[in-house]
């Protein structure tokens, strides 16, 4: 267990994770924590991502439960774990036993027995399985029906917009090593849905299918009792698996390289008006643009926007406005560009969407042909400014856009530090997927962020459960070097794919990246200071000093343990590199091409300290063929090849 100093640096919070314990199933090895099953493995190729219960309220929020019992018993041959929890919030009242159990005869059990102490309205109960995107898109499958009918069906290999498998009661597929997986659903009707629709990077099976209707009440008293049998049916050959290489750096230099993609920030929802000092902090850290918000239809916009410009002229930035219009859209879009010729604010882009978060007809058919015309050079756009499933399941006519638009959130259905992690190449799959679509048009990130910003597909007003303090969309983490390496992550995946720009977090605030020049406002729950600078206002810093090279695609053995993101200019590169793992690790870079490191900068929990103090933390790497991480660390390498 790390000290609470150390973990407030790596996690925001004072509290260790939860540690993971290895599970063995004959050929499968697995891992347990906290009721899941994670990482089900033969060799190296990864199986299924994880195993897990989830109690879901009517707006999809996924319960946090109390854990009244656990314990495990057994040996190699045969073991059993069970867990007894408790979900309260509000009107639920739900108690769960679950037993998960595993031996050498290649299979898990994942089983689960519930009780309604309440009545309660529900969208979702029950037992879900994560399949990885490696190894599965494009991959053929057999579904059996309840029935007993035999389907051929295909993991998708561009993000699904609906449900690419229905009425699952069994899932039958081959894996390396000549052998055969089958899943086995009991107690409910289970479906797929494709993750990426949410930035999540796995396919989810789950039960009960969403054409039923929901919210559906639950009475006290009904039982849900569920299983789910993973196992390999067939002789599996150990050795045929992908063979794990050292932590190397693996890139292309013969590449044309990528455009490195504009970096903007959100204005504060927690401050109305930065102060000169904050000011300064954002202008001098090279961002690209100012992303303002401005709700049409809402009184005193207009003193809003009279403030955001103010604002972006002091920080020289461009804004990047995004228009929400009601159903008065002509009078609105009218009083707006008046307002904007008095203010005449310098703009990069402009996006119009709805009072609901979308685009609509009148948007792409009217309201951009006219804003085109107006402004002139400013590329205009819409599209939502929640999930990519909003973008995806209603696609807009994009002859009048010169981009489309989406938010990333990596939390949409779980909140665990692995989690954050795990769902960072969904960014690169939804930007494809967009492009294919749109017919090539730019993609602008609208806003990348934590935690959700709000919940579209709530079905009633939001409450605050019985655990939390924090407003919703305030992550710990904001303040943490875990969230620079995630950052980091995000800029690789999305940079790759050449979007044309990014809104990340806010300015300053529990969502931002300074607090800034104001007292705390949860300083027992929100571990950040007047005026602290926080690790991933470091790393934009340093790494908008080369926001005019070129992104070259990069690949880690295994991006669960480090992420790199490199960039060239003539002949020399920047390797940027982030642990993502709470233990110390070596990563190496390529014997070919020959890459000779000058010197290097590093953000990790012992020279945190020393950059808030205002050191440049440059020191010579000559001659050094590899680098030590310690714990979520990030590092910029300068080298030539």
């Amino acid at each position: 267990m790390e000290s609470p100093e150390l973990n407030l640096l790596r996690y925001g919070h004072k509290y260790s994770p939860s540690r993971q314990v290895g599970l063995s199933a004959g050929e499968l090895r697995a891992y347990y924590s906290k009721g899941e099953v994670l990482r089900v493995k033969t060799d190296n190729f990864e199986v299924i991502r994880r195993i897990y219960a989830a109690v879901r309220d009517r707006n999809w929020k996924t319960l946090k439960p109390e854990v009244l019992r656990e314990y495990g018993s057994g040996n190699d041959e045969h073991y059993v774990l069970t867990r007894s929890c408790e979900y309260r919030e509000n009107d639920i009242h739900f108690l769960a036993d679950y037993t998960i159990t595993s031996g050498n005869d290649n299979r898990i059990i994942f089983s689960m027995e519930g009780v309604a102490e309440s009545t309660f309205l529900k969208n979702r109960i029950g037992i879900c399985v994560l399949h990885p995107l490696n190894g599965y898109k494009g991959k053929d499958c057999i579904v059996v029906t309840p029935e007993g009918k035999q389907v051929s069906c295909r993991f998708p290999e561009d993000v699904s917009p609906h449900q690419p498998m229905k009425n699952i009661r069994s899932l039958r597929w081959t894996i390396p090593g000549n052998a055969t997986v089958t899943l086995h659903f009991e107690g409910d009707v289970f479906e797929m849905e494709d993750q990426r629709n949410w930035t999540d990077a796995s396919f989810k099976i789950y039960s009960t299918p969403l054409e039923k209707p929901y919210p559906e009440e639950i009475k006290k008293g009904d039982t849900i009792s569920q299983r789910v049998i993973l196992e390999l049916t067939t002789g599996y050959r150990s050795g045929q698996g992908t063979s794990l290489r050292s932590n190397t750096v693996q890139f292309d230099p013969g590449h044309q390289g990528i455009a490195f993609p504009g970096i903007g920030l959100c204005r504060s929802t927690e401050q109305m008006k930065l102060t000169t000092e904050d000011e300064q902090r954002i202008a001098e850290t090279g961002f690209d643009h100012y992303r303002v918000e401005l709700y049409l239809f809402r009184p005193g916009w207009q003193d809003e926007f009279m403030v955001a410009s103010e604002e972006s002229s002091v920080m020289k930035l461009p804004l990047e406005l995004a228009l929400y219009v009601s159903s008065a859209y002509d009078r609105e879009i009218k009083e707006f560009l008046g307002i904007l010729k008095i203010h005449n604010p310098a703009l990069c882009r402009l996006m119009v969407l709805t009072e609901k978060h979308v685009h609509d007809e009148v948007i792409t058919g009217s309201l951009l042909p006219l804003l085109k015309n107006v402004l002139d050079q400013v590329p205009v756009g819409t599209g939502t400014d929640a999930n990519f499933a909003e973008l995806n399941r209603y696609r807009p006519d994009t002859k009048n856009l010169d981009f489309v638009t989406f938010a990333v959130c990596p939390q949409m259905h779980a909140t665990d530090h692995q989690t954050l992690f795990e769902n960072l190449e969904a960014q690169a799959e939804v930007v494809k997927s967009a492009r294919l679509f749109s017919r090539g048009k730019d993609v602008c990130i609208a806003a990348v962020t934590l935690k959700r910003r709000f919940n579209i597909v709530a079905t009633a007003p939001e409450t605050t459960g019985m655990h939390e303090q924090l407003p919703p969309q305030v992550d710990t983490r904001q303040v943490s070097l875990l969230c620079s390496a995630w950052t980091l992550g995000s800029i690789k995946y999305l940079g790759e794919q050449g979007v044309r720009s990014i809104s990340f977090y806010e300015t300053v605030g529990r969502k931002g990246v300074i607090h800034g020049d104001f007292d705390p406002l949860t300083p027992e729950l929100f571990h950040a200071g007047r005026n602290d600078l926080y690790p991933v206002w470091f790393l934009f810093r340093e790494l908008h000093r080369y926001k005019s090279w070129t992104v070259i695609p990069s690949e880690s053995v295994d991006p669960l343990v480090f992420l790199s993101l490199v960039l060239r200019k003539g002949d020399n590169y920047l390797l940027a590199l982030a642990n993502v793992t709470d233990r110390d690790m070596r990563v190496y870079w390529p014997h070919s091409p020959s890459i000779v490191p000058s010197r290097g900068w590093s953000l990790n929990e012992r020279t945190l300290d020393a950059l808030r103090q205002g050191e440049n933390i440059w020191k010579s790497m000559d001659k050094k063929r590899n680098i030590q991480l310690l714990p979520y660390a990030t590092v910029l390498i300068e080298a030539t090849c």
